[in-house]
């Protein structure tokens, strides 16, 4: 049986594809830049988790300082988020240079960036099931295991790979990128950031 999807369904396909592109990349550079704020900066442990070592249910930082991006949900100010004990905390002053950064180096959701590219995928994923439900016959409510949705999205992506790439797949990409990015992804300039 050949294999012979709809326009949409394609166009569904490129859609995941440009998202998960652009959170790859998204990725790498907040993974650098998290990691060259905390070397950088002296950002504190909550000290409820100093006070409670049994709350984290993990190894704390040596001195009580973050220089791991594992740790950040541990950090000072952090359960304060949106109230006034957050202002002038470590965790504000942590997302503050995270957030200049991101924009400085064109990310137009600032530090937000990697959770909206995640956010993306999650829903492009979303959308490719429901779109092609016609080839593989399982409804998006009886894919309650993680394992059983990824396994599926890897099968439909690779029956799709052969047909995405086109004219309109780089058009369609170029504007994902633009409309989230303002400068050149993977540039020396942007790799140089941090």
């Amino acid at each position: 049986m050949k294999f012979e999807p709809t326009y949409e369904q394609i166009g569904l396909a490129q859609d995941l594809y440009i998202a998960m592109a652009f959170r790859d990349l998204s990725k790498e550079s907040f993974d650098k830049w998290e990691s060259v704020i905390l070397q950088e900066g002296t950002f504190r442990v909550h000290e409820k988790y100093i006070r409670e070592p049994s709350l984290p249910k993990r190894v704390l930082p040596e001195n009580g300082i973050i220089k791991n991006p594992r740790d950040i949900c541990l950090m000072a100010g952090l359960d304060a988020y949106q109230t006034p004990g957050y202002e002038g905390s470590d965790a504000q002053l942590y997302h503050n240079i995270l957030r200049s950064v991101a924009i400085e180096a064109g990310f137009i959701h600032g530090e937000n960036a990697l959770c909206r590219a995640e956010n993306d995928v999650s829903e492009a994923e979303r959308a490719l099931i429901e779109g092609t439900q016609n080839i593989h016959h399982i409804k998006v409510e009886n894919l309650t295991m993680l394992k059983h949705w990824k396994e599926l999205i890897e099968i439909l992506l690779n029956m799709f790979c052969q047909v995405v790439n086109n004219d309109s797949f780089s058009q369609k990409q170029a504007q994902y990128f633009t409309e989230r990015h303002t400068g050149e992804l993977g540039s020396n300039s942007q790799k140089n950031k941090g």
